[in-house]
Order: C-alpha cells, then sequence, then structure tokens
C-alpha cells in the first residue's frame, strides 16, 4: 500500500508492505518522520480491529526509514521522485534511479521550464 505524504512544500512516500511486515518512509532529502509512520500503523490497526473484530497482531512489524531511497539534488523534484518511488516499488524493482536519468521529465514539470502560451 502506498500512500503519499504531503509536508507543506516537500513530498515523501509511505509504503507498507503486508508480505514483509513493514512501513517504510521514502524521503529523498533525507528526512526522517517517526510521528508519520506511527500514525499509519495505528490507522492499519484500527482498520484492521474494526473489520475483523479481533486484535491487529503487531509481533513482526517493522517501522523503518528506508535506506535505498534516491536523493533529489535540488529542493524541488520531491513529487517526481516521490511517483517514480512508488512505481519502482510497485514492481518490486531496486531503486537504482539517478536524477540525471529523469531529468527531461523532471524539467517538464518545473515552473522555469514551463511554456506559456498566448492565443
Amino acid at each position: 500500500m502506498f500512500s503519499p505524504i504531503h509536508l507543506g512544500n516537500h513530498w515523501c512516500l509511505v509504503c507498507v508492505n503486508f508480505i514483509e511486515k513493514t512501513v517504510k518512509y521514502y524521503d529523498s532529502l533525507k528526512g526522517k518522520n517517526p510521528k508519520c509512520l506511527n500514525i499509519i500503523f495505528d490507522y492499519l490497526k484500527q482498520e484492521y480491529e474494526n473489520k475483523k473484530n479481533k486484535e491487529f497482531d503487531c509481533s513482526g512489524w517493522q517501522i523503518l526509514d528506508a535506506e535505498d531511497c534516491p536523493q533529489q539534488e535540488n529542493g524541488y523534484d520531491c513529487g517526481v521522485f516521490t511517483c517514480i518511488n512508488a512505481e519502482y516499488l510497485s514492481r518490486d524493482v531496486k531503486l537504482d534511479f539517478v536524477q540525471d536519468r529523469y531529468s527531461a521529465l523532471i524539467q517538464v514539470n518545473t515552473p522555469q521550464h514551463t511554456k506559456h502560451t498566448q492565443h
């Protein structure tokens, strides 16, 4: 399960893996957000208990900051990194992309590269 997280001026990603029993935080600026991870995990527990009418077994679950999150080289590509992280994780492939590889996509989405035409 993927949940994009908007922190006002920065986008991150939380990935819940029910098979590996992990809740991971992906931040392309190396930020940490234990409060966010705990809120997501508490929500999962509450939903389970509401739907199943039994206590959620927390044993084996890990709440982690992703160590393999690629890092952005500027202050405005976090949304693109969040989307690319989710796409890679959804295919269960290694997060081995670099910013240069996606520079054309990123440039199209930055304000200084957006062209406005008047009719």
